[in-house]
């Protein structure tokens, strides 16, 4: 651990997320001499406790940020953990990374490791360029209101990492439009939990809860009225109730207690996020009576 590396960190100048200011601080921790460090992302989320998509776009703040300067690695031709050095010495600017690497670094390597480094200050060459289109059609993306969240675009943005990571087919902006709207008709929760369950059990697609799914109605039974919802079972209205609780306990990182049992919000958002999932677990708590 480098103190130098662990007291900037505590005390970098720049208005950072919570997850952001707390990945920073593990790297701090894993820095050497020369202020660099190249733990995976399973690392940083084990030692975080966050999850992986949330250590990767913590790591993107950094770097968006100026405080740190990733180099990508390879060996054999194949992707392995970055190497991050900690832009110590200044925040404005993004120093060029040292041409010799840690020397703690250098016996992980061998002769067929090749690094590349990605350095804001030269021309761009064409892979950043692809990135920097890719980017500019994900902000094109209009979320419908149901799904227009920081939870359900957090998530969003973690499937779409899952399915560059595993190669598969990018999807067209009309197919997003229509997958979006597809979720929108779940309902918030219940699109974020399938997502989740796409990424673990490494599906390509992602699929409605088999209670969504049509079934045939049986002789004599009356037809359910056109835009009516199906009835959530009670395992159903659970998996959701858990995700509510979950995302409260995230949201409740966004407050502090100030006097009398009253609440200080560093952010206007996730206070008002919080009271709507307040209400719709109230909501679901009822549901569940009802459905048991």
């Amino acid at each position: 651990m480098s103190i130098a590396a662990m007291n900037w960190a505590f005390r970098v100048p720049c208005k950072l997320s919570h997850k952001a200011d707390h990945v920073l601080t593990c790297l701090a921790d894993y820095a050497d001499d020369r202020n660099q460090c190249w733990p995976s992302y399973e690392t940083l989320a084990t030692k975080s406790k966050y999850s992986r998509s949330s250590v990767h776009m913590a790591i993107k703040e950094l770097e968006e940020q100026g405080l740190i300067t990733i180099t990508r690695r390879y060996e054999d031709h194949k992707r392995t953990s970055n190497l991050y050095t900690l832009n110590v010495e200044t925040i404005s600017e993004t120093p060029e990374l040292s041409p010799e690497l840690s020397p703690k670094l250098s016996p992980k390597l061998s002769p067929r490791v090749c690094t590349v480094t990605t350095n804001r200050t030269v021309s761009k060459n064409h892979k950043e360029k692809g990135r920097e289109a890719r980017k500019a059609k994900e902000v094109e993306i209009e979320f419908p209101k149901p799904l227009d969240t920081p939870s359900f675009k957090e998530q969003w943005i973690a499937y779409e990492e899952y399915r560059r990571e595993n190669k598969f087919r990018r999807m067209k902006p009309v197919s997003i439009k229509t997958k979006l709207a597809e979720l929108s008709e779940w309902g918030e929760e219940v699109a974020i939990e399938q997502i989740r369950q796409t990424i673990g059990n490494g599906w390509q697609g992602i699929f409605p809860p088999k209670s969504f799914s049509s079934m045939p109605c049986a002789a004599g039974a009356p037809e359910a009225k056109e835009g009516s919802a199906p009835r959530r079972r009670t395992w159903e209205i659970k998996q959701v109730l858990d995700s509510v609780e979950d995302r409260l306990s995230e949201l409740r990182r966004h407050r502090g207690e100030v006097s009398c049992g009253e609440y200080f919000w560093d952010s206007k958002p996730a206070e008002k996020e919080y009271y709507e999932k307040l209400a719709h677990r109230k909501q679901l708590k009822k549901e569940m009576q009802s459905a048991c």
